[in-house]
């Protein structure tokens, strides 16, 4: 268990912190979904998921989860880091609080002893001494942490949507026609290096990106909760990889709505409408798995153009994050906006 410094607040006086137990799931799963309901994000989460992300090979429950309660031991919060990579230096930081509770206070401590810890341990985790920062997320309703993380030295630097589509308001969905020499292939398991490989090479000029191990993006992508291969769309020119969609359920909380994790075109294959194609061949696939409605996530100021791209397929802005940066360490990293 990691030894913490002492921050600069003390956890108010009516609630206990304790490391996360297995057993905390359920009543994590309850404070994420009352979390949402007041956002009033439609997205729901369920103990499935949870675990796999608890459990993945790049998250240390042990050491980068608090739980928080009342006297009588009921969760009213909780707070997390996840490290990144070190690879472009951004990591996160994420303090939940029970919209029954919403304390400040509690907010303050959670915040500003996560941010210590991370300052604490950042030396042995990342020893050549690059700089990193921590990045939390809000959205425009939310005043109370936003207002916080400004006053302490956050500034916003990104904001990200929750787009969305009814399936069956499409009507029907063209059939896909790929470009001469394309074609959609179904998913083996010996492809799923390539797969991994292309889709990290697509990645690689979007804001902030740092590569995943294969390990790490099999583990999310493959092995999680309802997870199915055939729901996959992968465009191939020859043996090479142009376009990858991938697509799944998104939880059990939510059994009518299917998710696309991922879509991108690697550079040698963009300007040809590859992605709306696989995006409108996705939404036809998830419908006839029967889901009734299809959502994705995007970086509002996408250099393709993205969001543009999903609302002429039909989707909509469903809810925004907005994120905020702080340094935990050097001077502030080249991506984020400057003063």
């Amino acid at each position: 268990m990691t030894t913490l410094s002492s921050p600069a607040r003390t956890l108010p006086a009516q609630y206990r912190m304790r490391r996360f137990q297995r057993e905390d799931i359920p009543a994590i799963v309850r404070l994420i979904n009352r979390y949402a309901e007041a956002l009033q994000d439609p997205d729901r989460t369920d103990a499935a998921d949870i675990e796999n992300y608890y459990y993945a090979p790049d998250f240390n429950a042990d050491e980068d989860l608090w739980i928080i309660t009342d006297a009588d031991g009921a969760l009213i919060a909780k707070a997390e880091i996840e490290w990144g990579s070190g690879e472009n230096g951004r990591n996160w930081g994420n303090a939940m609080i029970d919209p029954s509770v919403n304390d400040p206070d509690l907010l303050a401590y959670l915040v500003e002893m996560t941010d210590q810890d991370m300052r604490d341990r950042a030396a042995a985790k990342f020893p050549n001494g690059q700089a990193l920062s921590v990045e939390r997320y809000s959205t425009p309703t939310e005043t109370m942490p936003t207002e916080y993380y400004l006053s302490v030295g956050y500034r916003h630097v990104r904001s990200y949507y929750h787009m969305g589509v009814d399936l069956m308001a499409l009507g029907e969905i063209e059939p896909l026609v790929l470009p001469e020499g394309l074609e959609v292939r179904p998913v083996t398991p010996d492809q799923l290096p390539q797969i991994h490989a292309s889709y990290s090479e697509a990645f690689e000029d979007h804001w902030g990106w740092a590569k995943r191990s294969y390990e790490e993006w099999k583990h999310y992508a493959v092995e999680s909760p309802g997870s199915n291969t055939s729901l996959w769309r992968i465009a191939w020119d020859g043996d090479q990889i142009a376009s990858v969609a991938i697509n799944r359920p998104f939880s059990e909380e939510v059994p009518q709505k299917g998710w696309i994790s991922t879509i991108a075109t690697r550079r040698q294959w963009r300007r040809k409408g590859l992605a709306f194609m696989l995006l409108r061949d996705s939404f036809r696939v998830l419908r006839d798995a029967g889901f009734t409605w299809a959502g994705l996530g995007v970086d509002s100021a996408s250099l393709t153009n993205a969001v543009a791209l999903y609302e002429r397929a039909g989707m909509h802005v469903e809810i925004r994050y907005d994120g905020y940066a702080k340094m935990i360490r050097g001077e502030w990293l080249p991506i984020y906006p400057q003063e």
